[in-house]
């Protein structure tokens, strides 16, 4: 009776660490170092934030537009808060109620 008992335990234990192998896998990570990369191992943030030659040059164009000088992390950072509460005003319709309203004044 025990032998099937720790046999279906063995076969558990083998399908969860499959499982976890196949999820890195699919992550990129593979070889032997896969079994110790710990599972949150894709939700780390990094503080580093490489700043590429574009975004300096619209830094510097911005800059120029506003009259203010503005360095090229701030100016990243305006431009991520606005896309965020564009996206937030996507999700929660406020977009659609503002058209919904051009639309009215306009057929008046």
């Amino acid at each position: 009776m025990a032998i099937p008992l720790i046999g279906a335990a063995a076969m558990a234990a083998g399908r969860a660490v499959a499982k976890k192998l196949a999820t890195r896998a699919v992550g990129g990570i593979t070889g032997a170092g896969a079994k110790q990369v710990t599972p949150v191992y894709r939700n780390m943030e990094t503080g580093n934030v490489k700043i590429v030659l574009p975004s300096r040059i619209e830094a510097k164009e911005f800059s120029k537009f506003i009259g203010e000088k503005v360095s090229p992390k701030q100016y990243q950072q305006i431009q991520n808060k606005g896309a965020t509460k564009m996206a937030k005003d996507i999700k929660s319709g406020a977009i659609a109620k503002a058209m919904a309203k051009a639309a009215e004044k306009r057929a008046k």
